[in-house]
């Protein structure tokens, strides 16, 4: 465990679902009122509904949920000192849970347990392109021990919450995992949380913009950020 005066961070348990379907929402929104996963699902879903549909991805443990980057196996939460859960994020391999098993997790999902047809996924089609329309495969990649998902309740904000997040999550990539590299992504309009991620080593690789992802997301693109493992 990784530890501050006031938080812990450990790695994420089968319990921690809703808790990690909110970082997972709100990390999707950045600042802004609306985010990637609002665009995926539609705007049919309240809140409260967005939020059971992504915990379902959480947990999902067929070999499509495994092999997603949402899996709960791949996060880790902070916690304060009575056990309240505070921020949260993910680390993995890229190589190991590509976009491609994402897609399958919510073809399967959103079928089976909510009924979606064949107009449904055409909406999920146009959906998911917009998504990934400023999330394109880098160069090596599958080097890259990858952080993405990152959001800390606001009232446990500028406490350093992410940065302990952050630490626990480079340090499973490095020391256990033996990546020397890493990569995060982020809204490119996102200025604090980028400030925040060139605070712990993090550089700009290069920013992809779109205005489809602008008119949908209200934010021009995505920064592609990198750094060295040690």
């Amino acid at each position: 465990m990784a530890a501050s005066t006031k938080f812990t961070a450990r790695a994420a348990t089968r319990e921690d679902g809703p808790f990690l379907a909110w970082v997972l929402l709100q990390a999707g929104r950045s600042q802004h009122p609306r985010g990637l996963f609002e665009r995926v699902l539609g705007s049919k879903y309240t809140e409260e509904q967005l939020l059971t549909i992504l915990t379902d991805f959480i947990l999902d443990e067929s070999p499509e949920g495994t092999g997603s980057f949402t899996h709960w196996g791949g996060w880790f939460v902070a916690q304060t000192e009575d056990g309240t859960r505070a921020g949260g994020l993910t680390g993995y391999a890229y190589k190991e849970k590509p976009m491609t098993n994402f897609s399958a997790l919510l073809t399967t999902v959103l079928a089976t347990k909510y009924g979606w047809v064949e107009e449904d996924f055409a909406g999920l089609t146009e959906g998911m392109a917009t998504m990934t329309t400023c999330m394109v495969t880098l160069a090596q990649s599958d080097e890259f021990w990858v952080v993405e998902f990152v959001a800390t309740k606001p009232e446990f904000r500028r406490q350093g919450v992410n940065n302990l997040l952050m630490e626990a999550a480079l340090s499973k990539g490095c020391r256990q995992l033996g990546y020397t590299k890493a990569q995060i992504s982020v809204f490119s309009d996102n200025i604090a949380a980028i400030k925040a991620y060139e605070k712990v080593g993090f550089a700009e690789y290069n920013t992809v913009t779109s205005p489809a992802f602008l008119q949908v997301v209200n934010s021009p693109g995505v920064m592609n950020m990198r750094t060295a493992l040690e």
